[in-house]
């Protein structure tokens, strides 16, 4: 049994005490959307009547196999960067889950899922649609307001040592120009 087939039985078992719960979808059941293997790990899309989460399983010789369940690792990926949280079982060790859905209860079937994960697999692989995080822009955006408010300090510096005649102060100035 490969390790997507391991997670989805993982899941297909917690299904079992989930479907009493009011955000489980019956309507959907426990699927792995399969992606494709990146630099020391594998990545999926996991469905499931509750929830639907980018899966990342490191293989043995990847830095974060070892993670502590319940940490966190920030994942580049060509679209950017994601945050997964480290879960892990006894079949599988550690492994990365990123939440993209949750409840599930907007799908009204399983095909309506699967399209949606198929279309998350492509479009977190593909580096056209790399964005940035609202930390990274608004990161960005204090460093423009602090840069710009540094201007506009050194503007009005420069022209304070340039000092002002009192006939310049008078007139605004406007008795220097033709």
């Amino acid at each position: 049994m490969d390790l997507f087939q391991q997670l989805k039985a993982s899941y297909q078992e917690v299904a079992l005490t989930m479907a009493e719960l009011e955000f489980y979808n019956p309507a959907l059941q426990v699927e792995v959307v399969e992606g494709s293997a990146l630099e020391g790990s594998c990545l999926a899309v996991l469905i499931t009547p509750w929830c639907m989460n980018l899966i990342l399983i490191p293989d043995e010789k990847a830095e974060y196999a070892l993670a502590q369940v319940g940490s966190k690792k920030i994942v580049s990926l060509p679209s950017g960067s994601y945050e997964f949280l480290y879960a892990g079982s006894e079949a599988l060790g550690a492994y990365g889950s990123c939440s993209l859905f949750s409840p599930m209860l907007e799908f009204a079937d399983q095909e309506a899922a699967v399209l949606t994960a198929e279309e998350v697999l492509k479009a977190v692989l593909d580096n056209e649609n790399c964005g940035k995080t609202d930390l990274q822009l608004a990161k960005e955006t204090q460093k423009r307001e602090q840069e710009e408010r540094a201007e506009k300090k050194s503007v009005v510096n420069s022209k304070t040592k340039e000092g002002l005649s009192r006939r310049k102060f008078m007139t605004a100035a406007f008795a220097d120009q033709p």
